[in-house]
């Protein structure tokens, strides 16, 4: 790793930490806009200068930090929802525990956040598919075949009408034998909904008991509870439409 980009991490990460602590009467919406502007330069340097696991430790701790802090991107995107109170007060107590970007949930399918569509993940996991859920375009490596999902990380927001797609995706991708990652920005919410739905249309099994073989297998996983009850709906329809495949 070269060492311009060590020194720009470490300047970032501590600027973000004096940011917070100069800000005593709204430390956490300060902090969170340092947070969020800190990983946008860090994911640039490193698409331009490869990675390191203390980089990467450095960009899961500010995003999960930026999250608590109801901060997504982008920046003007600042909303106080019942899902950034939940992870706050989870994750912002404490120094959450940096994971890997990306988790083999069944083998060939992966659960991952942004940093796992950089070049060295895909190779190192000979992933040839991508599906993308965010709400801006990204750019994926060549012959990646790529499908992109523009869905914001809301309650509110409906993502049970991509079930169906998500779910043809990633058969299609695992009967050819080709590995697929499945990512958000965080690897939290959204893409662990798509990949919970297709593992409960798959393999025609209830919520709870999928939830928790992918959390096992990713433990920062954390739903918003709009997301949780269209798993629920989901499981419904399965259980009770012969018609749902």
């Amino acid at each position: 790793m070269p060492g311009r980009l060590m020194e720009h991490t470490n300047t970032l990460f501590k600027t973000a930490i004096n940011q917070y602590q100069s800000y005593p009467s709204d430390p956490v919406f300060q902090w969170s806009i340092w947070c969020n502007r800190s990983i946008r330069d860090l994911y640039s340097l490193i698409a331009s200068n490869g990675r390191s696991s203390s980089v990467a430790e450095k960009v899961d701790i500010l995003s999960q930090a930026s999250l608590a802090a109801f901060v997504w991107f982008p920046v003007q995107s600042l909303t106080l929802t019942d899902m950034s109170l939940r992870v706050c007060s989870k994750h912002f107590l404490g120094w959450p525990q940096a994971e890997s970007p990306l988790s083999e949930i069944i083998p060939g399918l992966f659960l991952g956040n942004k940093l796992a569509t950089g070049e060295t993940f895909l190779k190192e996991n000979d992933i040839q598919c991508v599906i993308s859920i965010l709400d801006e375009e990204i750019s994926i490596g060549e012959n990646i075949d790529h499908l992109h999902i523009q869905k914001l990380d809301y309650p509110h927001v409906d993502l049970s009408d991509h079930f169906q797609e998500v779910f043809e995706k990633i058969t299609k991708s695992l009967a050819e034998n080709k590995n697929i990652l499945v990512h958000c920005n965080l690897g939290m919410c959204r893409s662990a909904t798509l990949v919970i739905a297709f593992l409960m249309q798959s393999f025609k099994m209830p919520f709870d008991e999928v939830y928790s073989w992918v959390r096992e297998r990713k433990s920062n996983i954390d739903l918003n509870p709009g997301f949780v009850q269209q798993l629920q709906n989901l499981e419904n329809d399965i259980f009770h439409n012969s018609n749902l495949q």
